[in-house]
């Protein structure tokens, strides 16, 4: 069979809505040819398409190929196994050298010395601050500081859990998890 490509069935819209296992689904695809068409052994072709008839939602039909025993399931997992493992080696890097601090308050926080990029729930489970304080990636010089969104301060937005002049504001979010500031931004 040829020419079927996961990321191309409805629901996935360039933005699998399934996270790391839907994302591990995909990269485990053989890769296309010359041509540009994905091609599957007979078996795993057979499955995906058995998979999808019988599936009844999007989430079933990643779950049910990513646990299989079939060579893409198998795929799916060594990759999950891989991308689990950069995240923990990214996350080790992270926080070398990374103090938790508790403000005269009770907020606990750290200052990271480089942007963390998409692992920030990572960061607030394993640092276990309320507030995490690293360098803007948009604003050159200014700080992102974030507030854990799950955490003791959930309901208070985090312009209330820092000191800053209003002529360091560059930016605050709506949703109140977030502000970017040139420093110094002070814990209160």
């Amino acid at each position: 069979m040829s020419g079927m490509c996961i990321s191309s069935i409805r629901g996935f819209n360039g933005h699998p809505p399934l996270g790391v296992n839907a994302t591990a689904l995909l990269g485990a695809e053989p890769e296309a040819d010359e041509y540009g068409l994905v091609r599957f052994g007979r078996q795993d072709a057979e499955f995906v398409l058995s998979v999808l008839h019988d599936a009844g939602s999007l989430r079933e039909f990643v779950d049910q190929i990513y646990e299989s025993q079939t060579g893409i399931g198998e795929r799916a997992r060594e990759i999950h196994e891989k991308v689990r493992r950069l995240k923990d080696e990214m996350l080790d890097q992270l926080v070398k050298g990374t103090q938790v601090t508790v403000s005269p308050s009770g907020v606990r926080f750290a200052v990271l010395h480089e942007n963390p990029a998409g692992l920030i729930r990572e960061l607030f489970a394993r640092l276990e601050v309320d507030i995490l304080i690293h360098p803007n990636e948009r604003t050159p010089g200014a700080l992102s500081v974030v507030r854990d969104s799950d955490g003791r301060f959930s309901d208070v937005h985090v312009a209330e859990l820092v000191v800053f002049q209003d002529d360091q504001l560059a930016f605050r979010h709506p949703g109140g998890f977030l502000l970017v500031a040139y420093p110094p931004v002070l814990v209160k």
